[in-house]
């Protein structure tokens, strides 16, 4: 098959009005797009960035489509089970998560209610922040 079949060097691949979980249980990964998909985040357009170990794994990048919010949400497909998204913070979310508070105690509650953080090792080569970069992820 062709790589343009999952959208690399082309234009992304349509999958509209399917379901996300067929493409990832095919272990196709590549580049899609669509509206209306199931096990979307919600239903408006989507890009999609699928990368696949074998049909029981898989990570998916979802990137919006529409509006100019830049929204972004990652999901993982771990042994067959969809564990659902989880948005990726930019800056101007956490700008907005702030603005409003008057101390920084009530920052602190804000980014707390809404950033799930950790702490890991960045100098260790398998870490995923081994590239020192800082990613927000709230839930």
């Amino acid at each position: 098959m062709a790589v343009t079949e999952y959208g690399v060097g082309s234009i992304a691949k349509d999958i509209s009005n399917t379901d996300l979980l067929t493409t990832l249980t095919s272990a196709k990964g590549g580049y899609y797009m669509g509206i209306n998909v199931t096990n979307a985040p919600d239903t408006n357009w989507w890009f999609y960035i699928v990368v696949c170990h074998n049909p029981s794994w898989a990570t998916v990048l979802a990137l919006s489509f529409t509006g100019n919010n830049h929204v972004m949400h990652i999901g993982q497909y771990t042994e067959g089970n969809w564990a659902g998204w989880k948005q990726i913070a930019t800056t101007a979310f956490v700008q907005n998560a702030v603005s409003d508070k008057a101390t920084t105690a009530d920052i602190t509650n804000a980014l707390n209610d809404k950033i799930t953080y950790g702490i890991t090792d960045l100098t260790a080569g398998t870490s995923p922040l081994a590239t020192g970069k800082l990613y927000f992820v709230y839930e």
